[in-house]
């Protein structure tokens, strides 16, 4: 697991959660233990070597913290403060994991199809256009969004500054941003492109 941290020339932030999936398993509390100690060491080399610019580490167990960290700085350079337990980072495309395994758990238990539109789950999505205004007979499934195939802009063509903020601006709520989302014109009818 540590080598993902001591290997990737291109590490961000996001990646750190991999170790906490991987890690987890680890019951240790009180002061800094040898498993905490090697993740400690793996992100300050990282930190050292400039491939990561900041990190927070938290592990768990139900609600009790059993070890943290605050780690680097928030900006590259010396513009950037100290990281601290506010510090706020964009997770990006790692979010995607996680959202696939809690909408896999709730396929499981029966409460979401993949093959049902994503307007039954969210109302903004009932309405949704192409670019030259004409409407989307069925918006697209939650398996077309998540195989990059729902027809919703690509960040690889170019965004406008609106749409920017819908995947930028952390003061939105998560409901702002999907409507905000469902209110952008579709690249392509659903099912039929692959925009990332």
């Amino acid at each position: 697991e540590m080598s993902i941290l001591s290997q990737n020339r291109t590490l961000h932030v996001c990646l750190l959660s991999i170790v906490l999936l991987t890690l987890s398993h680890f019951r240790m509390e009180g002061a800094e233990k040898p498993a905490y100690a090697q993740v400690r060491k793996a992100i300050q080399g990282q930190l050292e070597s400039r491939k990561l610019v900041g990190a927070q580490v938290l592990f768990g167990k139900g609600p009790k913290v059993l070890w943290s960290a605050n780690l680097g700085k928030t900006k590259v350079g010396d513009k950037g403060t100290q990281v601290d337990p506010e510090t706020l980072f964009c997770i990006g495309s790692v979010s995607k994991p996680v959202a696939t395994a809690a909408i896999m758990g709730l396929v499981e238990s029966g409460d979401m199809d993949l093959n049902r539109p994503v307007s039954y789950y969210l109302e903004a999505f009932e309405q949704v256009r192409l670019k030259d205004g004409s409407r989307v007979a069925v918006a697209p499934t939650i398996l077309q969004l998540m195989a990059h195939r729902g027809g919703i802009y690509s960040q690889r063509d170019g965004l406008n500054q609106e749409q920017v903020r819908l995947i930028r601006d952390f003061s939105l709520s998560l409901e702002e941003s999907a409507a905000g989302i469902a209110a952008q014109p579709l690249i392509s009818l659903p099912g039929t492109k692959y925009a990332y």
